[in-house]
């Protein structure tokens, strides 16, 4: 009895996840700085994805330069500045950026989990993607982001 209670006692719950109105009021105070971010991405294709928690072991697209260096710092310190994990930048094979992806909250694993996020998604500006896989998009008013939902639950 004592370890069913053990056990019981134990079982994560996943936080409450923020709402729409959160997330878009964290994208309003923060647009200047995502804005940013994406720019530094379109500037340098070597960078793929800023992770400050991750910062030795950086992840670049081939052998980043000097300046592709400090612009992932320029990075790390504006995903302080406005609290968020990472950034990761996903490419066309012309090295344009389709997608730039910034999470606001993760519970559990890829498979069997559920996040919510900005989605940053350029060539759906005008037609929202489609909602599939167990991904909802919202788009945040007449932006080129979105609000990126998963559950794999």
């Amino acid at each position: 009895m004592l370890i069913a209670i053990v056990l019981c006692g134990c079982s994560p719950r996943p936080p409450t996840p923020p709402t729409d109105e959160e997330v878009i009021s964290y994208f309003w105070r923060h647009e200047r700085e995502l804005t940013q971010l994406v720019s530094l991405g379109e500037k340098h294709p070597a960078l793929t994805r800023a992770e400050p928690k991750l910062a030795k072991y950086p992840d670049f697209n081939g052998q980043p330069s000097n300046e592709d260096l400090r612009a992932q710092e320029t990075a790390y310190k504006i995903l302080e500045d406005i609290d968020a994990d990472f950034i990761e930048w996903s490419r066309k094979p012309d090295g344009k950026i389709f997608q730039a992806k910034v999470p606001f909250y993760r519970w559990g694993l890829s498979l069997g989990g559920f996040s919510k996020g900005l989605a940053y998604l350029p060539n759906f500006r005008e037609k929202p993607p489609r909602s599939e896989q167990g991904r909802n998009y919202r788009q945040i008013g007449d932006t080129a982001w979105f609000i990126e939902e998963s559950d794999t639950r």
